[in-house]
């Protein structure tokens, strides 16, 4: 639970009971490793079944990234985006039955 203020700095409530929503503080242990910083924007990603990476980035390419970093050419047949202000490609998920679909949401 937050131990902090309710409010940001410089924030006032619009009411009276309006608060921010608590956090939660978790130690559950964590590591974090850059695998690569090749990508555009990157977005969304979902594993393959060989254990590669597919992501999409921002501008538009999806490409497929392996677990040792090694980032491929942008995928081709990708239709284009409008990456202009807050758009662009977002996330992507693989169809449930990929190995036989090979469908890409």
């Amino acid at each position: 639970m937050e131990n902090g203020r309710k409010e940001a700095p410089g924030q006032d409530p619009a009411f009276k009971s309006q608060t921010r929503v608590p956090s939660i503080n978790t130690k559950t242990p964590f590591s974090l490793e850059v695998i690569t910083d090749e990508l555009t924007y990157p977005w969304g990603m979902d594993f393959l079944p060989n254990g590669d990476m597919i992501v999409s980035e921002k501008p538009g390419a999806i490409r497929i990234v392996s677990p040792q970093g090694k980032v491929r050419d942008p995928l081709e047949g990708v239709p284009k985006v409008r990456y202009q202000g807050s758009g662009g490609m977002y996330d992507l998920k693989l169809d449930p039955n990929f190995k036989t679909s090979r469908l890409v949401f």
